[in-house]
């Protein structure tokens, strides 16, 4: 926490995109039929610019692979994050590096597969039944939540990683 006589001039802005709540829906609605692998996309269009500080990937028991990205208005890909091998106990806020900047008329893409299977060691059901989406852990989720602010000029040049090492000066 920080205090200041300055007036704020940029908010934080958090949006939930995707199931239980968010922005935009899954495509196909979030309905996972027994015995089958799915995938699940959601897709969203940003009307100004903006600087992304955190992203927190969001699925439940039956997620396997968790893929977000941004494309922009120029067919530039700017790859968010990707988690290959899900583990819902894992689920964290992640952190960028710097603000990258998404610029305006991007399409933010989020693609998530879910396993409901019995060789799902995570499945809560056996045998495996319908899943739908809600907020109990049996249930099942596809959210993207992202932290950003509005864009100004040098964002992505700000480094928000950890704190970096003072060069090593030679011995005097």
């Amino acid at each position: 926490i920080f205090f200041t006589d300055k007036r704020a001039t940029r908010v934080l802005e958090v949006a939930n995109l995707g199931s239980n709540g968010g922005v935009v829906e899954p495509e196909p609605p979030l309905l996972l039929a027994p015995n089958a692998v799915q995938t699940h996309t959601v897709r969203v269009s940003t009307a100004r610019d903006l600087s992304f500080l955190y992203l927190n990937p969001h699925l439940h028991q039956l997620g396997r692979q968790f893929l977000a990205y941004a494309l922009t208005p120029t067919c530039d890909t700017i790859r968010l994050v990707r988690i290959a091998n899900w583990n819902y106990r894992w689920q964290d806020f992640y952190q960028l590096d710097h603000l990258v900047k998404i610029p305006a008329g991007s399409e933010i893409y989020i693609e998530a597969t879910f396993d409901n299977t019995s060789s799902n060691p995570d499945n809560p059901f056996s045998p495996p039944r319908q899943v739908a989406q809600g907020p109990n852990s049996s249930d099942e989720m596809l959210s993207l939540i992202i932290t950003s602010v509005p864009y100004q000029a040098g964002d992505e040049l700000i480094w928000l990683g950890p704190p970096k090492p003072e060069p090593r000066r030679p011995p005097e």
